[in-house]
């Protein structure tokens, strides 16, 4: 599975690019710190919010073509849900490291092609 369906997700848009770096620039700004804010609201006894907030990723990360992000969203959402919490540390832990590869190709791609 890709780990970054960028012009499908484009395909998507109606082949709006500008609109998915606009979405892309809100996934970054609202979810780039999300995995902290998930594990403040479990410790804080929070499984509401954060089922809501996981189920959210889950939704943006789908319209976006961040598959990957997308099944750990999922899957944390599914983990809550069921009570299984001990299953969340690796899911935590894998998200993040999918997200500091993602964001980070993004500012990559989006730097390069400055004055093109």
């Amino acid at each position: 599975m890709s780990l970054y369906g960028k012009m499908e997700a484009i395909q998507c848009l109606g082949g709006n690019e500008s609109l998915y770096n606009k979405y892309m620039e809100r996934f970054e700004t609202k979810y780039r710190d999300c995995v902290p804010k998930l594990i403040e609201q479990m410790e804080c006894m929070q499984y509401e919010e954060a089922y809501r907030y996981a189920h959210s990723i889950k939704g943006l990360s789908s319209l976006l073509g961040l598959p990957t992000i997308q099944l750990y969203a999922e899957a944390i959402e599914t983990a809550i849900k069921e009570g299984r919490y001990l299953d969340l540390p690796p899911l935590f832990h894998s998200m993040q490291f999918t997200l500091n590869q993602i964001l980070g190709s993004a500012k990559v791609q989006s730097s390069s092609s400055v004055g093109t």
